[in-house]
């Protein structure tokens, strides 16, 4: 299934979609872990190129304020845990255009604490 998934952007934007709402059903069930938070966010962002490469947008703008709302509760949940960290520098430089200028402020903030604990 992996070699299939590479090269078909439909079907990866099927399951992209289903881990994405298994994630917020994860998320009301435990939503004070920051790992659910960096992982939904990581999905959608995801989820997002590949919308992008289909030429589909027409829930790009509620995708992505999701997606802020998971980098701001993932920094706060987690905001020296390293994984929360590579995350959260990952998805936030990549969709660093597309945030509103207070979420910036949070990757900026993790990029900081990921360069001190050197990762």
């Amino acid at each position: 299934h992996a070699q299939l998934l590479a090269f078909s952007p439909a079907l990866q934007a099927i399951f992209l979609r289903e881990a994405v709402g298994d994630f917020q059903v994860a998320i009301r069930l435990r939503p004070n872990s920051s790992v659910l938070w960096a992982d939904r966010m990581t999905a959608g962002s995801w989820l997002l190129r590949i919308n992008e490469k289909l030429g589909r947008d027409n829930y790009k703008q509620t995708e992505l304020a999701v997606i802020q709302t998971a980098i701001r509760r993932a920094a706060v949940l987690g905001p020296w845990e390293p994984q929360i960290l590579k995350q959260l520098v990952k998805v936030g430089t990549l969709r660093y255009a597309e945030l509103s200028p207070d979420v910036r402020l949070v990757v900026d903030g993790a990029k900081l604490r990921a360069r001190q604990l050197q990762l």
